[in-house]
């Protein structure tokens, strides 16, 4: 973002050669919900959530590994006509 007050620019190209430029490791990943047997059999669908790992978090995990998240949770908004269903 741009740090000067008055600027209401909406497009913005980083700089990466800048040394005010900072990069952080980041990996997006969907965690689902466990489910016992009788809930399958109910036919109910396991709940996901999206998760961002940051820095030494990034590929600690693959697809299948089970996992314990601790964080904070982030709204976000949703698109018009959309509806998120909170855990």
């Amino acid at each position: 973002q741009c740090l000067v007050p008055e600027c209401r620019g909406r497009s913005f190209t980083a700089d990466r050669s800048s040394p005010l430029t900072t990069t952080v490791d980041w990996q997006s990943v969907k965690v689902q919900e466990l489910m016992s047997d009788d809930q399958r059999e109910a036919g109910r669908i396991p709940r996901t959530i999206e998760c961002e790992l940051v820095q030494d978090l990034v590929d600690s995990c693959v697809p299948g590994d089970m996992v314990t998240v601790t964080g904070i949770v982030k709204v976000s908004s949703t698109e018009e006509g959309e509806s998120e269903t909170p855990f």
